[in-house]
């Protein structure tokens, strides 16, 4: 996949098929959106092309910093696993913030992206003070000559699938039903840095990843998945999400200790899934009481995953 940083004279290569939205999450309401886009490209060999605007509009508009739920590396990763050719990164500042509705139409999707089909959510805005609605960009699709469809909401369980929602979920430490939202495991890719050292004090050596204050992941110890992206490899773990204050430590990052393997991962780009919440964060008096909760932590870990297996084989009787 293809991305692109909007500048002031790009222009794509071929017509194609636009999908737009912040893709926070890439969600099941996202994917459904993904999916139609990548169904029109190929019946009327168009460019399936995401837009998203960045960054998030409330920085703008309300002087917010709202918590995501994924990267950009994460967002791209998904946008590629549904087949997304290009996927365009529209800088939101104030010239765009005060284009308005018809503005936006013609520079943006029909100069700019070539657009003969666009895909909207129910409650997509877009030109000076979200004056443009999903209904008004259909109509100016009549008048300029391009398609629109308007996704409805998607629901899991009679509730609306938002990333909002998907936020809410994960502060409150419900990877399940964050989950069953997304349609995949909540997860971060990053690089490993070097961290203290103390891992290999306490007997536990842990892949260390810095992550954004922002990251909508609670603060609290996890049982993870470990991919290695440059080779697919996937392993358990068990890891620490935010800060560390026995050790007076208020970046937040992961810190991943494998289970069963040890590996020398520095330097590698992984994608760390998060699947079950263990415990909430404690700052310990030394390091034995730390060394005897990380080894409750290990063996809560493999009881996790122990019965997640057990589940599976299960089922595959049925």
């Amino acid at each position: 996949m293809k991305i692109s940083k909007w500048q002031s004279s790009f222009r794509l290569s071929q017509s194609s098929a636009v999908v737009i939205g912040n893709f926070d999450g890439v969600h099941r309401g996202h994917q459904t959106m993904l999916v139609r886009c990548r169904e029109i490209a190929r019946e009327k060999q168009l460019l399936a092309t995401a837009v998203s605007f960045f960054p998030h509009t409330k920085i703008l508009t309300r002087g917010e910093n709202p918590c995501v739920i994924s990267n950009l590396a994460d967002r791209a990763f998904y946008l590629a696993e549904q087949q997304i050719a290009d996927w365009v990164l529209m800088s939101f500042n104030q010239k765009l913030r005060q284009t308005s509705a018809e503005d936006f139409v013609k520079r943006y999707l029909l100069a700019g992206l070539q657009a003969k089909f666009v895909i909207v959510g129910e409650d997509f805005r877009f030109g000076y003070q979200g004056q443009g609605t999903a209904e008004k960009l259909a109509q100016f699709g009549e008048k300029y000559g391009f398609a629109v469809e308007i996704i409805p909401a998607v629901c899991a369980e009679n509730q609306r699938i938002s990333s909002s929602k998907i936020r809410e979920l994960l502060q409150e430490k419900n990877i399940a039903a964050a989950a069953k939202m997304l349609g995949h495991f909540p997860s971060f890719i990053g690089t490993v840095k070097a961290g203290a050292g103390r891992g290999k004090k306490l007997d536990a050596r842990t892949a260390n990843l810095h992550i954004p204050q922002n990251w909508a992941v609670a603060d609290g110890v996890y049982a993870l998945e470990v991919e290695i992206l440059a080779n697919g490899e996937k392993f358990h773990a068990v890891g620490n999400i935010g800060t560390a204050p026995t050790f007076h430590s208020v970046r937040r990052k992961i810190e991943a200790h494998l289970l069963d393997v040890e590996r020398d991962l520095y330097g590698q780009k992984l994608k760390i899934s998060v699947e079950k919440f263990l415990r909430n964060i404690v700052k310990f008096d030394n390091f034995s009481e730390l060394q005897k909760q990380i080894s409750l932590d290990i063996a809560a870990a493999r009881q996790f995953f122990d019965a997640e297996s057990k589940a599976l084989t299960a089922s595959l009787e049925i």
